[in-house]
C-alpha cells in the first residue's frame, strides 16, 4: 500500500469519527463544562432520559472505558452530553445523581447503552403519542400534536427511540412504538440497514450475561428456572433484563427458544456455514447444541481461530444440580455437539 493511499484511508477514518461527533452535537443539547463529579452544582437539564438496558451499567473515568468509577442504575434519570469533547465512537459523557445526595457525577458510558443509533430524522408529530422510558418499560411522557421530534431510523424491536420537547429548549429521550412513529410522524420510515451499531443489542445482551458469571440456580429464585435444566431459562432471563425479549422470547426449552427466535425473524446459520466462514458468530448470537437427545444453549461472545466463545447457564464443569454455574465456555466449530448459530432479529 502506498503512503498516499494510507494517508487517504487515515483521513477518511478521522472524517467518519468527526461526522459522528458533529451528528451528536446536532441531536443533543450541550451540558455545561462547569458540571463536576463531586460538587452540588447547577445542572443544565436541557435533555434527559434513561439508559436503554434495564439493569445496572458501569460508568468510567476515561472514554476508552477502562477505569470504572461508578454505577448508573435503571431508576436513574440521567443528563446526556452532546458536546464535541463528550462523545466518541464508543462512549458518551452522562451526568447522574449520586445516591442519597444532590450531587452529580459526570462519567463516560458505553454509547450503546444510551443510543440505539446516530441515524434519525426531524419530524413533526400529528397526534398524542405515549413515550416510554425504554422498550417494554413504564410510561415516560407524551408527544403532543405539532411537536417537532428527532426520531431514530433504527428500531429496537417494536419500539424506536426519539428526542421530544417537554418545554422551551428542554427535551427528553425515550421510546415510542414503531407503529406510532410510522402512523403519526409523516414521512418517517424505519431503516435498519447500514447501521453502525448493527449488533449493539447483542453486545448489551452479552455484557449483561458476563455480570452473571459464577452464579448458580440459587441466585435466580423466583425467576422460574428449571432445576438441572436452566440453560434456556438463563438466556431468556438475560433477554428480559436487557429489553431483548422482542427478539428472544422467554422459553424454558432449547427447542422452544430456537423456534421462538426464528419465529421473530431471527436467522439460523448451520454448522457447515460457520465452518466455511460464510458467517462469523457475533456478540449476542445464540449457540445451539444437540447430541443424543440432550440439548444446550448459550450466548455467543465471539468466534476466533475456529472456536466459538460463549456464556452458558447450567454449566456442569463444577458439578451438577446446585453446583452448576453460569460459565464462560468455548467449543470448536467441528464439535460433534455444535448444531447451529442463531442471529436474533434485534
Amino acid at each position: 500500500m502506498t503512503k498516499a493511499r494510507k494517508a487517504t484511508q487515515t483521513k477518511r477514518t478521522l472524517t467518519s469519527i468527526m461526522t459522528i461527533v458533529m451528528l451528536f452535537v446536532s441531536i443533543f443539547s450541550i451540558l455545561p463544562t462547569s458540571i463536576t463529579a463531586n460538587a452540588a452544582v447547577p445542572i443544565d437539564k436541557s435533555i434527559r432520559g434513561y439508559a436503554i438496558p434495564n439493569y445496572n451499567i458501569p460508568a468510567y473515568l476515561d472514554s476508552n472505558l477502562t477505569k470504572r468509577e461508578g454505577t448508573i442504575y435503571p431508576t436513574d434519570e440521567i443528563y446526556i452530553s452532546g458536546q464535541s469533547g463528550g462523545v466518541t465512537s464508543k462512549s458518551i459523557l452522562c451526568a447522574y445523581k449520586v445516591t442519597g445526595t444532590n450531587n452529580y457525577k459526570v462519567r463516560w458510558v458505553n454509547i450503546n447503552y444510551i443510543l440505539s443509533s446516530t441515524r434519525g430524522k426531524n419530524v413533526k408529530c400529528t397526534a398524542y403519542v405515549t413515550v416510554y422510558k425504554r422498550p417494554n418499560a413504564a410510561k415516560y411522557g407524551t408527544v403532543y400534536p405539532n411537536d417537532s421530534c428527532w426520531v431514530n431510523k433504527v428500531t429496537t424491536g417494536d419500539y424506536v427511540q426519539l428526542k421530544y420537547p417537554v418545554g422551551q429548549n428542554v427535551y427528553k429521550v425515550g421510546f415510542i412504538r414503531t407503529s406510532d412513529a410510522i402512523k403519526y410522524f409523516p414521512g418517517y420510515s424505519p431503516d435498519n440497514s447500514n447501521n453502525s451499531n448493527t449488533n449493539s443489542k447483542g453486545t448489551v445482551l452479552l455484557n449483561y450475561a458476563k455480570t452473571q458469571l459464577g452464579k448458580t440456580i440459587s441466585s435466580y429464585s423466583g425467576e422460574g428456572f428449571h432445576f438441572r435444566a436452566w440453560c434456556a431459562d438463563f438466556v431468556s432471563f438475560c433477554a428480559r433484563k436487557t429489553g431483548c425479549s422482542y427478539a428472544i422470547p422467554t422459553n424454558s426449552s432449547v427447542d422452544g427458544i430456537w423456534k421462538a427466535i426464528k419465529n421473530k425473524g431471527g436467522k439460523e446459520y448451520s454448522k457447515s456455514t460457520i465452518k466455511s466462514g460464510k458467517y462469523t458468530p457475533k456478540a449476542g448470537d445464540i449457540i445451539i447444541f444437540k447430541s443424543s437427545g440432550a440439548s444446550h444453549v448459550g450466548i455467543v461472545s465471539h468466534c476466533q481461530n475456529g472456536r466459538v466463545y460463549y456464556i452458558d447457564g447450567n454449566n456442569t464443569t463444577k458439578g451438577n444440580g446446585y453446583k452448576a454455574t453460569v460459565h464462560s465456555s468455548n467449543c470448536s466449530v467441528s464439535d460433534s455437539r455444535f448444531t447451529c448459530i442463531l442471529h436474533p432479529n434485534f
